[in-house]
């Protein structure tokens, strides 16, 4: 798109960096080194964890509304061209974006408002949770780990993968009955048997350098299965880990890592099962009946609303009903509560988190942590 341009991370980024530095020459000379928005000059500068540069985001001010850059450092004073295009990428203040905030609060500490209105176009760029999208993107991501730049387009594409020629690549191994859980296999392995270290890092050294697995056709549809399930299973009111597409590509390149471990070409469905299990396993506390304290110096309202989920959430996750009560409601708000309070949390439940629908005649059902 550009004949010229510069990326540069905000979380290792400085005011020299992104305009110009002094530095002594061969000759003990001071002399200007240029930084990324001198070197993107008639070309575009991509500053990815804008949120991450804080005080030095300032050194852009001058640039975005002069296209110039004004040097005075060490005896040297002068105006370099900065003709460049900024593109930034930077997240909210919360880490992800409160409908119940303005675009300042959402903002406050990350960007200032000077800094702001020098943008041409601000976008918002949220996760709603379409089952169409994530279907897409994870057919996208997956299609780029297959073998061939262009020989699959996915299960809905017009071409179809040409299946990897392997010894272990086969219907057999694909479908193998009775298959037991990787804890089960790993219990069984005596204590003594452990590899030699010396044996074992040489066999590490020889999967990562000679073996190049890629996806079969079962694991890749294993893969996207299990995200498209945890994807709608994420809610914001369900206190689990969000889920993003770094989960679908943590699945790909654990899955190609287990193929690896036994020298194979192809990542079978078995490896897929055994990732999901290590995934599983290590997200335990995840399942845990939230029980977390309320924090103090909250609205009461937010406090109700923090005691609501949880009692919701608690029961729903031991297999209890989703309905509640009206008059259930206000006893686990407890005693003392305000009409205005409690209307209140009711309507932060309902319109801003939607995990409370609300049925009529005094029911209501709890939709979070599906």
């Amino acid at each position: 798109l550009s004949h010229r341009g510069v990326y540069v991370s905000g979380n290792s980024s400085s005011v020299a960096g992104l305009t110009a530095s002094v530095v002594r020459d061969p000759s003990g000379e001071f002399a200007l080194e240029a930084g990324a928005l001198i070197l993107a000059d008639q070309g575009i500068c991509c500053i990815d964890e804008f949120d991450k540069m804080g005080a030095d985001q300032q050194a852009l001010l001058e640039a975005m509304e002069q296209q110039t850059v004004s040097i005075a450092k060490a005896g040297i004073v002068c105006t370099l061209p900065a003709q460049t295009t900024v593109v930034t990428a930077a997240n909210p203040s919360k880490g992800s974006w409160d409908t119940t905030l303005t675009l300042v609060q959402n903002l406050k500490g990350i960007m200032s408002e000077a800094l702001l209105s020098r943008f041409d176009v601000v976008y918002l760029m949220r996760d709603e949770g379409n089952a169409h999208e994530d279907a897409a993107l994870s057919r996208h991501i997956v299609r780029r780990r297959m073998q061939g730049a262009g020989a699959v387009l996915g299960d809905e594409g017009s071409a179809a993968a040409a299946p990897v020629r392997d010894w272990a690549h086969t219907a057999d191994a694909e479908g193998r009955p009775g298959r037991r859980s990787l804890r089960e296999r790993c219990s069984e392995v005596p204590a003594g048997a452990a590899l030699p270290q010396e044996l074992l890092t040489t066999y590490i050294r020889y999967a990562k350098q000679f073996a190049h697995p890629c996806l079969g056709k079962a694991a890749r549809n294993r893969i996207r299965e299990f995200y498209l399930k945890r994807k709608a299973n994420d809610h914001k009111a369900a206190s689990q880990i969000p889920v993003t597409p770094r989960l679908l590509e943590a699945l790909i390149r654990l899955s190609e890592a287990r193929a690896r471990a036994e020298l194979r070409r192809a990542v079978l469905l078995s490896d897929v099962e055994d990732v999901i299990d290590i995934l599983e396993a290590g997200a335990d506390f995840e399942e845990q009946l939230p029980d977390e304290p309320i924090r103090k110096g909250k609205t009461k309202a937010n406090t109700i609303v923090d005691r609501l989920r949880q009692h919701m959430e608690r029961r729903v996750r031991c297999g209890g009903s989703r309905e509640f009560r009206d008059r259930e409601l206000r006893e686990l708000a407890g005693p003392g509560v305000r009409e205005e309070d409690f209307d209140k949390a009711i309507r932060r439940l309902n319109e801003q988190e939607n995990a409370l629908l609300i049925k009529g005649s005094g029911t209501y059902e709890y939709v979070g942590g599906r």
